[in-house]
């Protein structure tokens, strides 16, 4: 009997006032922009912070982001660095569940962007500045 008593209280709890699912919406969609990055992970119950690094392509910039959260019992809080393309999922330290997080960006090529040469870190191929200090 005192399993039911228990239970009861139990359930209550997790389903009055609790959100589901929280979406968070940072930027707005552009014209002919394409998915760059979608990734899902969780999150324990004992993490208070989540740092998501989004690998986007080279010469991209996110434009749209879209990070979705269920959690039965906690409200996170989440932020986007657009610098460093970090999305952090943070709860405060009482707070105590797992969590499941989906997040899409959506974004444009920079057209005025040159990729960087990976060997020598540089874009012009007749630039040989980066070997004038050993000449």
């Amino acid at each position: 009997m005192k399993f039911k008593t228990i239970l009861i209280p139990i359930l209550f709890l997790s389903g009055s006032g609790s959100v589901h699912c929280k979406v968070w919406q940072f930027g707005k969609d552009a014209p002919y922009s394409e998915v760059l990055y979608r990734g899902s992970g969780t999150i324990s119950a004992s993490e208070k912070i989540k740092h998501i690094h989004m690998s986007i392509p080279e010469c991209h910039n996110v434009k749209l982001l879209r990070v979705e959260v269920q959690n039965f019992l906690a409200h996170a809080n989440t932020t986007f660095d657009e610098d460093t393309n970090v999305v952090t999922i943070s709860y405060k330290p009482w707070q105590f569940s797992e969590s499941k997080y989906d997040i899409s960006a959506k974004g444009v090529k920079d057209s005025e962007c040159e990729p960087l040469d990976e060997e020598n870190n540089h874009t012009d191929p007749n630039d040989h500045s980066a070997f004038s200090e050993h000449l």
